[in-house]
Parts: structure tokens; sequence; C-alpha cells
């Protein structure tokens, strides 16, 4: 696995792999994902060098705009 995500381009992120955008589309991308039958998936906030404050602000984001949408 960590000679393939060495090995990724920008271009080969799609919807399907990251979740980027307002949490309306996050919503819309993760109802997909749970009609085509997934009860759970695994997200990763710390990607990159972010500050860890930076990764904290993201995830409370997360709990609060999106994660209500699968109660």
């Amino acid at each position: 696995m960590v000679e393939r995500l060495g090995k990724l381009r920008p271009e080969d992120l799609t919807e399907n792999s990251v979740l980027l955008g307002s949490p309306t589309r996050i919503v819309d991308t993760l109802k997909k994902v749970e009609a085509a039958g997934f009860d759970e998936v695994i997200l990763y906030f710390n990607v990159g060098l972010k500050p860890h404050p930076q990764v904290k602000d993201e995830m409370a984001r997360f709990m609060a705009e999106v994660a209500p949408a699968f109660g």
C-alpha cells in the first residue's frame, strides 16, 4: 500500500479516494457510498504536513457539518 500511495499523482485522485469541497458535496458523495452498500469508511484527516490544530479543526467541522447526515 505504501508503494502504491507513493506513486499517486493528483490526477489519480477522484471522489472515490478524496473528499474535497463543501459539507453538502461531501455528504452527497458519502450518500452515494452508502447507497452502494457500504456502512463504514476510513477517513484520514492528517494528510500531508498540516499543523495539528488544523487537523483538529477539520475533524470538528466534519463532525458538526457532515456526520449528522448519517445519524
